[in-house]
């Protein structure tokens, strides 16, 4: 069992002094942080944002982890498989901070509980599923609806996309011009070509035949993850004590380290614009595309390597 007398918050976030003044060091202390989702991105800004100093979280997400999961979630490990996601994030968090104060959501965000998820909130933080484009729409609207700053930032291969929403930016439904008619997959396209207008990651997947969206087999990398989380513990930070310049929202931004490319710009009609619709029909096609030439990959049992002693 952890002796949690030893935990001292000071000496604990110590060395954020410097980067922090000790007066925002405090002030982040008393903030409260809403993240929805703890998989693929989510646990990792949940775990930074600990780190951070912030102690007090609302947290939601109805995942348990799977071995799918190994390459890329932060709290993913053998020991962690088919434990619930909320319960094994906040355990881990609270071992970094035994005084954390979090509200869990253990069925996810809904219609039902979106306002209490959001209640007394300072910022809120997307880590949701590629594939909850409803429960997305959702969340954003609330907060923008409640003047409630949100963060999203996306692994794409190896590097991220992210945006800022705040009471500056259009209405997130105008942004990605998300309708009641579209469909799950095209809100999500919608969501994505929104997202990463330039698309830097897609010159390199290297064996687009397992991949398919439309099947819901789509692929990743650890470095995306932890960089995405990077850049939204970096926003996060500014939004909570106001330093430097947040590009909200028509603003875009991605970096791609495979590239080494950085690109940032306004999509001042968002996803209406012509080149936008183009783009949006583009990417249905080649979804459509892959999910003809989509080979699953193959299952096979690996027997463990046996070291033996060498004479």
């Amino acid at each position: 069992m952890t002796d949690n007398t030893q935990f001292d918050y000071n000496e604990a976030f110590s060395r954020n002094i410097g980067w922090l003044s000790l007066s925002e060091q405090q002030e982040i202390r008393q903030k409260r942080i809403a993240i929805a989702g703890l998989g693929g991105v989510g646990g990792g800004h949940f775990l930074a944002l600990a780190r951070l100093g912030i102690e007090r979280f609302h947290v939601a997400d109805l995942d348990q982890f799977d071995l799918a999961n190994m390459n890329r979630q932060a709290g993913c490990a053998m020991s962690a498989l088919g434990r619930d996601k909320v319960d094994s994030m906040v355990m881990q968090a609270k071992d970094i901070n035994p005084n954390l104060w979090v509200e869990r959501f253990s069925q996810g965000v809904c219609e039902e509980n979106i306002d209490a998820f959001l209640n007394d909130v300072d910022v809120v933080v997307d880590g949701l599923d590629l594939y909850a484009p409803r429960v997305r729409r959702l969340l954003f609207a609330k907060a923008y609806e409640k003047n409630i700053p949100l963060v999203t930032a996306g692994p794409l291969g190896a590097g991220t996309a992210y945006l800022v929403f705040d009471s500056s930016s259009p209405h997130p439904d105008r942004y990605f011009n998300f309708k009641d008619q579209h469909s799950d997959m095209e809100l999500l396209v919608h969501f994505l070509v929104g997202l990463a207008p330039k698309a830097l990651q897609s010159s390199y997947i290297a064996a687009p035949q397992h991949v398919s969206p439309l099947q819901g087999k789509v692929c990743s990398l650890s470095a995306g993850s932890y960089l995405a989380t990077g850049v939204l513990v970096s926003k996060v930070f500014q939004l909570l004590i106001k330093r430097g310049e947040v590009r909200a929202a028509p603003y875009y931004q991605q970096f791609d380290a495979l590239r080494n490319r950085y690109v940032s710009g306004q999509l001042r009609w968002g996803n209406r614009s012509p080149w936008q619709t183009l783009k949006i029909r583009l990417v249905m096609k080649a979804f459509e595309k892959m999910r003809t030439q989509y080979v699953p990959l193959p299952h096979t049992q690996v027997s463990p390597v046996t070291l033996t002693k060498q004479a």
